[in-house]
């Protein structure tokens, strides 16, 4: 499915930033993170284009698949405290399984956090609760 919807997204040009982010796609649930992350840090090191959505369905496979920290270690690589605070605040919510912690943050890093928190999370149940964060 991933390969069919990059097809259609990339339109055949491999230096679209689609093309990266769908192979570290398709490794991810295939158990090959190591390759997967060397391949998104092509796309990571330009920055991260939220409106894209294969970087979402990139972010939402490897937290599916459980790679929260290493998630953050590839963000962190990348100039993550800097450039993806609230991406990654986020992605340590999701780790701790609690939206509690973005409580402490600064209104300006809370904020998108929180969106990008749901953005992320496609747990209908998560969602709910976290209406009342």
């Amino acid at each position: 499915e991933a390969v069919r919807d990059l097809a259609r997204d990339s339109n055949g040009d491999p230096d679209r930033p689609e093309v990266p982010l769908a192979m570290a796609d398709v490794l991810v649930p295939r158990g090959d993170w190591s390759a997967a992350s060397a391949v998104a840090q092509r796309f990571l090191s330009s920055g991260i284009d939220l409106d894209n959505p294969w970087t979402k369905r990139f972010l939402r496979t490897s937290l599916d698949e459980g790679h929260a920290g290493q998630l953050v270690e590839l963000l962190e690589q990348n100039g993550g405290a800097d450039r993806f605070l609230p991406v990654l605040e986020a992605i340590r919510a999701v780790d701790e399984g609690s939206a509690h912690r973005l409580m402490r943050l600064a209104p300006e890093v809370r904020e998108p956090a929180l969106e990008m928190l749901r953005l992320l999370c496609v747990d209908p149940v998560s969602l709910e609760l976290m209406k009342f964060v």
